[in-house]
């Protein structure tokens, strides 16, 4: 009897000293639980508070040409919601040797401009920049109309690739969310014009030589002037205009652009 006596009182402190480990364990890992709850939620609202500060994204990727002559490829990535339009232009600039324009770096030549429409964070466009001459030359818009200016004008060896979202022509949306996100954008991509208004613009400039070559004569050709912003405008913030699908020639003002 004082045996059995003697053996039980240990088995109780061990049984005891089991039950309040498990205790212990139990209550750690209820802790741990409630922790990682509490930090994933945590986590996941500051991700959420950041990215609403992330600045829009628009960029040009890559250029490359494509089967027809004077053709290029513009592919680029942006954040701007699918169906959004975008601006793709190429744009050359020309030095003149005459007066008729004093300042040599407001002259340009828009060679091409397409609309694009934006789908799954990308954008495309297919640019001709070459011209078919009376005599059936291959020329750039401004080599056409050269004879007619009367003025010598000696080309940049590089072409411009431009891509602008104006949100003025948005929905009103987008283009609050772009005022809201453009004051967290400490690059270049986010301007203003003259009017207070916002917009975006991105480019990757690239060595094109000038056409060479030919094909057959057109029977019809369309004549377009070369762009240059009137020597007297001085130095403006002015951002692209608005266009129409008829409106492909309309130039844009070279200060606006991002070199």
């Amino acid at each position: 009897m004082l045996l059995n006596q003697t053996y039980s009182a240990p088995l109780r402190r061990i049984r005891a000293i089991s039950r309040i480990r498990r205790q212990i364990v139990c209550l750690a890992v209820v802790l741990l639980v409630v922790l990682s709850s509490t930090g994933c939620a945590q986590t996941t609202k500051w991700f959420s508070r950041s990215s609403e500060l992330v600045a829009p994204q628009l960029e040009v990727v890559q250029i490359s040409p494509f089967g027809q002559p004077g053709g290029y490829k513009i592919t680029g990535r942006t954040s701007l919601p699918d169906q959004t339009q975008v601006t793709v232009s190429a744009i050359r600039y020309l030095q003149t040797s005459g007066q008729s324009i004093s300042n040599p770096d407001s002259s340009y030549s828009v060679l091409a401009r397409q609309f694009a429409p934006v789908e799954q964070g990308t954008w495309e466009a297919n640019l001709t920049l070459w011209q078919v001459a009376p005599d059936g030359r291959f020329q750039e818009v401004w080599q056409l109309n050269q004879g007619s200016l009367g003025i010598q004008v000696e080309p940049d060896p590089n072409v411009t690739f431009l891509v602008t979202l104006d949100p003025a022509n948005q929905s009103a949306t987008l283009q609050d969310q772009l005022e809201s996100q453009g004051e967290a954008s400490t690059g270049s991509l986010v301007q203003f014009n003259a009017d207070g208004e916002l917009y975006l613009q991105a480019s990757k400039t690239m060595m094109v030589a000038l056409p060479t070559g030919g094909t057959t004569p057109p029977t019809d050709q369309t004549n377009d002037a070369v762009s240059s912003t009137p020597s007297s405008s001085g130095v403006t913030s002015a951002s692209p205009p608005a266009l129409s699908p008829t409106q492909t020639d309309t130039p844009i003002p070279s200060n606006a652009f991002i070199r």
